[in-house]
């Protein structure tokens, strides 16, 4: 495939009179259980099926994962734990917690006119925001997803270091940083879990809440109700 794409494509689109491509992404194969996934291996594994019977519909979290996982230069492993291990890390744990801790309840508000943001989160949006538009050109969206996770770290410290949920005085730069960080974050992750890039943005401008379960719901062992 890769042979198809970097030469015979190209020599027909001249033949054709067309131009040729500008740019070849040629990626790897996945991988499952060790084996290159085939149809005649019988080792596929159906991504609307997975979706519907874990994640209740929602593409999102396969898509993080399988983005995350993958990088344009080898091969990517796939299992359902390494799947499972990642939505609970990073997805439930570092990005729905801190969605969580700060938008979750609607009775805090920022203080009138108080725009402050902590030193750290606009250190950390910096850079954020510096590395991001390289890693899409050079399609290295695993560490896009590092860069989220490194961003989320920092506004889950920022919470612990100021221990807002002792000290409400400290709650309106707390609100206003993270509300800053996910502005920042927001349209360098849209390309990856679009879905909860626009709920993200609802939740933030107080036109959606964040509900019950939160933004990922923990998952139930499969066959559970």
């Amino acid at each position: 495939p890769i042979r198809f794409h970097a030469l015979y494509w190209p020599a027909i689109l001249l033949a054709a009179g067309l131009n040729p491509p500008r740019q070849i992404i040629a990626h790897g194969h996945w991988t499952h259980s060790g084996a290159k996934m085939s149809k005649s291996l019988g080792n596929v594994v159906d991504p609307s099926a997975l979706i519907n019977s874990r994640f209740h519909g929602d593409p999102d979290p396969l898509r993080y994962f399988l983005l995350r996982s993958s990088r344009i230069d080898g091969d990517g492993q796939f299992s359902g734990d390494a799947l499972e291990g990642c939505y609970n890390r990073e997805l439930v744990g570092s990005l729905g917690n801190l969605i969580s801790r700060v938008f979750s309840n609607p009775s805090k508000e920022e203080e009138a006119g108080d725009e402050r943001i902590d030193e750290m989160i606009v250190e950390e949006v910096g850079k954020y925001t510096d590395r991001i538009p390289a890693l899409y050109d050079n399609v290295q969206f695993h560490a896009v997803a590092d860069c989220l996770q490194e961003l989320l770290a920092a506004g889950n410290r920022l919470l612990s270091l100021r221990q807002q949920w002792r000290d409400e005085n400290q709650w309106p730069v707390c609100r206003q940083s993270i509300r800053a960080l996910f502005d920042a974050a927001i349209p360098g992750i849209e390309p990856i879990i679009p879905g909860t890039a626009q709920r993200i943005r609802a939740i933030i401008d107080g036109s959606d809440g964040v509900g019950k379960g939160g933004i990922f719901p923990r998952l139930q062992p499969p066959g559970s109700r």
